[in-house]
């Protein structure tokens, strides 16, 4: 591994009850997209991402990307979270590590969904979308997906960002910044 890479990291978070409950999965040895089996009951609860890591150490060389994912998502009908993460390349042979760290929040605290998506179609400067959150409540990202249109490309640069003044701000791009992209984040208002 080189580990020449720039990479920027900022964060912000949003306080949360009392009464939420933390898990963590982890997983080795993966390649292309990945779903967990269904994950123990979450009754009354609805899952948040926190964080995540994904880890190349096992292999000795630079990894392109045409597609990022990381969702925890509940299935119809059933309170079992699953996780997906994808970070897949044009053969999906790349092999990774990952863990995931999620909120479990009461679901009488959450006042609806959304997903903000769009398209770049030039690359360059960030996309932003608007979106309206109901009164008294906080916007938090439950997953999100990245994806260059046209192949994979040598990451540069990654921007997720929702801003509880209504705006979402997502940059992906590689050195040219001029490649098209598509992305979508999951949000969940929680009253706040």
């Amino acid at each position: 591994r080189k580990n020449d890479d720039a990479f920027i990291h900022h964060s912000s978070a949003v306080e949360l009850p009392p009464s939420t409950e933390y898990r963590t999965y982890r997983q080795n040895g993966v390649t292309g997209c990945f779903s967990s089996p269904p994950q123990p009951e979450v009754e009354g609860k609805v899952p948040i991402l926190q964080g995540f890591e994904v880890d190349y150490s096992r292999e000795n060389f630079d990894r392109n990307v045409q597609h990022l994912r990381v969702r925890v998502i509940t299935g119809s009908g059933n309170n079992r979270p699953i996780i997906q993460v994808c970070h897949a390349d044009f053969n999906d042979d790349d092999v990774f590590d990952f863990y995931v760290r999620y909120a479990l929040v009461d679901e009488d605290l959450v006042f609806g969904f959304d997903t903000l998506r769009a398209t770049k179609n030039d690359g360059g400067l960030d996309t932003r979308v608007t979106f309206e959150r109901p009164v008294n409540t906080v916007g938090v990202i439950t997953g999100f997906d990245v994806e260059f249109v046209s192949g994979d490309r040598d990451l540069d640069h990654l921007r997720l960002e929702l801003n509880q003044d209504g705006r979402a701000f997502v940059n992906f791009k590689d050195q040219t910044n001029n490649d098209s992209y598509r992305w979508q984040i999951d949000v969940a208002y929680i009253g706040a």
